[in-house]
């Protein structure tokens, strides 16, 4: 035999299904969001050297937390990709390679995007600090061996693709 409820109590049941509905949807609408909204954006640069032009598809981190993110904690960085970090004003940058897993070649880049200097062949993990002589606008973190390999030198310099 059915039972009949009273109307308030079938409300009541309705009310919390509905609410039970809107909170999932609202929790997967934030992890959405979240996921989204820190997913670096990827560009395409040229690099120009005396004897090369070179493709580049780089992360781009401009705000503090993606900066002091970097590459950390990665196990692999796809040949000719990398990191262009961003900076608003020029600084004596300082960068280390603490929970970083691969090496990495460091370039400072002037506000032309010319290379000035250029840090060879980062070790993981290491605590080294590996300041600017100058101030710059940006640095480029590229797979250890990516200078050497294309003959990268101070002067050469990165270009936006499209702008």
């Amino acid at each position: 035999m059915k039972r009949n409820l009273p109307n308030w109590k079938k409300s009541y049941r309705l009310l919390l299904k509905f609410k039970r509905i809107v909170g999932i949807l609202l929790l997967t609408f934030i992890v959405i969001y979240f996921f989204k909204s820190h997913a670096l954006k990827i560009e395409e640069y040229f690099l120009l050297s005396e004897t090369n032009i070179i493709k580049l598809n780089l992360e781009i981190a401009e705000d503090s937390a993606d900066i002091r993110k970097g590459l950390s904690n990665r196990d692999h960085l796809p040949k000719d990709n990398g990191m262009l970090f961003i900076f608003n004003k020029p600084k004596n940058l300082r960068f280390w390679m603490d929970n970083t897993r691969i090496p990495l070649d460091l370039f400072y880049l002037d506000k032309d995007l010319i290379i000035r200097e250029i840090h060879h062949n980062l070790k993981p993990y290491s605590k080294k600090i590996i300041q600017s002589e100058h101030p710059y606008f940006y640095a480029l973190e590229v797979n250890a061996g990516f200078s050497d390999y294309h003959d990268i030198k101070p002067g050469d310099k990165l270009i936006k693709a499209s702008n």
